[in-house]
């Protein structure tokens, strides 16, 4: 792992974030005003609940353009920019409601592709128009950047690379269906675990001047994702952070 760094714990699966889809969500501010990767990979564990309009992931473009993984595919995610891609990838199985499912969405500078752990030995791909190494506006979880269109699907191990991962990596992280810490951390964006809330510092310069409350960035790149209109109280009956 390098010198000097710790070898991460074994992996198990423990809370998971669960929204009500009616209002709360995340927020990445760390990642705005920086540019969104020419490539790069959405990875996620999700149980999709009904089928609705919503949004698991967002990010918008300073061009007004924007990229979205939607569930609106039902059962099925897929990943999709009305701006800069021709159509949506997306894989091409039907999982049930209710299940964890492990789901893969990447892009570079001619296409998109999504993968799942129903079919893990395909990845499928879309066009795009026009690459995607554009200034960020805003990134949100589970809703559009504006709070809109908010999701219900429970997630778990949501993680950001700025390259594409290998259907070889894919696999090793989904280890048949029990999960897995990432193969490779050096590509690594952001990484959230869905464990607790914490008071975060999300200032630039990691001062202390900027406390928050949100989910830690296990990256180790600080880009903490802050919760909106979330319940954050764990003795809550609608506490968002549950076991699986």
């Amino acid at each position: 792992m390098g010198y000097g760094r710790a070898l991460p714990a074994p992996f198990s699966f423990g809370n998971r974030l669960c929204p009500d889809g009616a209002d709360d969500y995340l927020l990445i501010p760390g990642l705005v005003g920086k540019t969104w990767p020419l490539e790069g990979t959405i990875e996620f564990w999700g149980s999709v609940q009904t089928a609705r309009a919503q949004r698991e992931f967002y990010v918008s473009f300073t061009d007004t353009g924007h990229m979205d993984i939607t569930a609106y595919y039902s059962p099925t995610p897929g990943i999709e920019s009305p701006t800069h891609g021709t159509s949506a990838a997306k894989p091409s199985d039907t999982p049930l409601y209710n299940e964890r499912h492990h789901y893969a969405f990447m892009w570079d500078s001619v296409k998109f592709y999504a993968w799942s752990d129903v079919v893990p030995t395909q990845i499928y791909s879309s066009a795009l128009m026009s690459a995607l190494n554009l200034g960020i506006d805003a990134v949100a979880i589970s809703a559009q950047a504006d709070g809109s269109l908010p999701s219900n699907t429970k997630l778990d191990e949501f993680r950001i690379y700025d390259r594409t991962l290998s259907l070889a990596e894919l696999n090793l992280n989904d280890n048949y269906g029990i999960g897995n810490n990432p193969s490779t951390t050096e590509n690594l964006l952001a990484w959230y675990t869905f464990e607790e809330f914490k008071m975060l510092d999300f200032s630039t310069l990691q001062d202390g001047s900027d406390m928050r409350l949100g989910i830690s960035d296990m990256s180790g790149k600080n880009n903490h994702a802050q919760q909106f209109y979330m319940d954050t109280n764990p003795i809550s009956p609608t506490y968002v952070l549950k076991p699986i």
